[in-house]
């Protein structure tokens, strides 16, 4: 294992160790506290998924886009926002819609349970569309780490984001 890979896999610990004090500090805020967690989960999967063989997204090895996400602290909080889901009350379906993609992308062998994807239906995708546009001010925020996150994955074709 190169010098490189090594360090790599170190820092994502430490960040793992850093992000996990964080989260159980008294003095944080539900939310964050919530923002962490997802971050933990992303950081553990990660490693836990480090040593078999390569995912691919089409362009990237799922090592490429760990690299490249762990050295862009924005990056990893989009990517970490979008995996965590939106924040106001919302049906199951949106976040299967808007998450569970991502979420597969990235590390689809660490996805435990399919019942949501098994669930969807053409009405739930409708549904779930339709919640985002009759919500789309309270799910913005959501929304621009979803798409921060797809860019992340995709960089080399910024012109399906066009529009």
């Amino acid at each position: 294992m190169s010098r490189e890979v090594n360090w790599l896999k170190f820092r994502l610990r430490g960040a793992k160790t850093a992000v996990e004090a964080a989260r159980t500090n008294e003095q944080v805020s539900l939310f964050t506290r919530q923002a962490l967690e997802a971050a933990e989960s992303g950081l553990a999967a990660a490693l836990l998924q480090w040593d078999t063989p390569f995912l691919t997204n089409g362009e990237k090895s799922w090592r490429e886009i760990v690299m490249e996400i762990s050295l862009q602290p924005r990056l990893l909080w989009d990517y970490v926002t979008a995996l965590r889901g939106p924040d106001v009350p919302y049906k199951w379906p949106v976040k299967t819609v808007f998450t569970g993609p991502l979420r597969c992308k990235s590390v689809h062998q660490a996805v435990q349970n399919a019942t949501d994807f098994e669930r969807l239906s053409p009405e739930s995708v409708v549904e779930a569309f339709r919640f985002v546009y009759e919500h789309r001010r309270r799910l913005l925020h959501y929304l621009v780490h979803v798409e921060s996150a797809w860019r992340t994955l995709h960089r080399r074709s910024p012109s399906c984001f066009v529009g």
